[in-house]
Formats: C-alpha cells, sequence, structure tokens
C-alpha cells in the first residue's frame, strides 16, 4: 500500500487523464509501487463506496490495481482478511489516497472512524 499526500495524487490524476487521451501511452503499474506488474495498464472501471459503521469492500474489483481516495471523514482498513474496527486498523484521513496491488484488492476492508465517509476508486489492469 502506498499513502500519497493531496498534491502527489493531484499528479497522478492528470496522469491518469494522459491515459484516458487518444494517444498511446505507457503507464505501468510497478510506476505506483505495484511490483511485479510490468505490462502497460489501463482503466478497468471506477466505483464509489459509503464507509459506514460495517466494515465493506471494494465493488467490481477488476484488474492489478487499485486507486483509492477517501472523503469526506476518516476511516480504518485492513488487508489481511480480517473486518477492521473504528480503533483497529490501518487510519487514513479524508482527501487522502493510496493504491492497492493485485490480491490486496480483494482483501481490502474499510470502515468509519466516527462519521460516514465516501471511497472513490479506480481499477487498472493490462
Amino acid at each position: 500500500m502506498v499513502l500519497f499526500k493531496p498534491r502527489i495524487l493531484f499528479s497522478l490524476f492528470a496522469l491518469l487523464l494522459l491515459v484516458s487521451s487518444p494517444f498511446k501511452h505507457d503507464l505501468r503499474a510497478d510506476a505506483f509501487g505495484c511490483p511485479g506488474i510490468n505490462s502497460p495498464i489501463v482503466s478497468k472501471g471506477y466505483g464509489q463506496t459509503t464507509v459506514s459503521s460495517t466494515a465493506v469492500a471494494l465493488s467490481g474489483v477488476a484488474g492489478q490495481m487499485a486507486i483509492v481516495m477517501v472523503e469526506s471523514a476518516a476511516i480504518r482498513y485492513r488487508t489481511d482478511g480480517t473486518a477492521p474496527t473504528a480503533s483497529v486498523g490501518i487510519p487514513i484521513q479524508p482527501d487522502s489516497g493510496f493504491v492497492l496491488c493485485g490480491a490486496n484488492m480483494n482483501t481490502f476492508r474499510a470502515i468509519r472512524q466516527s462519521s460516514d465517509a465516501k471511497l472513490n476508486y479506480e481499477f487498472f489492469g493490462s
């Protein structure tokens, strides 16, 4: 998991906009901290999930990598197959983002710390 500050995320999303242009680009997952994924990647879908008092997963997981942004409120997450709680798990503040790679996309679970939050995410793969 790679954590990004908002300024860095803006740069990443600007780069991702280039990927959707009609020009050929060679975007690779390993550039985002996903080692071993060497083939060029493209968008495989977008999702949005509300994070409340019950742990939730990403919906419609596809591809090899996901970029996730947290909105509105702080969350906690885990990728080890155990559900986080409001006080146990890796804390992420609102307006922060991170990258999930490979199997971690399927085992990711998030819960709010105090008030509901939103996750916006985009999947990428070859």
